[in-house]
C-alpha cells in the first residue's frame, strides 16, 4: 500500500525535478515510496519538507491530487 502526504514543492535542482517552483505553488499529494506528486507535475526526496495538513479549503490545493486524496478518503 502506498503512503501518501500533502507537501508544498521544493524550488531547489537538487531535491526536485523542475528546479524551478511558483511563489503561488499549492501543496501536492506525494507517493512517499517513489516521491512523485499524484498529479505528474513534480518529483522530490520524500518526507524532506514538513507535511502540509489538508484544511478542507479545496483552492489551496492541487486540483488533480485533490482528486485522489478524496479517493484514498472513501
Amino acid at each position: 500500500m502506498d503512503s501518501y502526504r500533502w507537501e508544498l514543492p521544493l524550488s531547489s535542482a537538487e531535491l526536485n525535478s523542475t528546479g524551478y517552483t511558483h511563489g503561488n505553488a499549492k501543496p501536492h499529494l506525494f507517493n512517499q515510496n517513489t516521491g512523485y506528486s499524484h498529479c505528474g507535475r513534480y518529483w522530490q526526496v520524500p518526507n524532506y519538507t514538513d507535511e502540509v495538513e489538508y484544511t478542507g479549503i479545496e483552492k489551496h490545493f492541487c486540483k488533480r491530487c485533490l482528486k485522489k486524496y478524496k479517493k484514498i478518503q472513501e
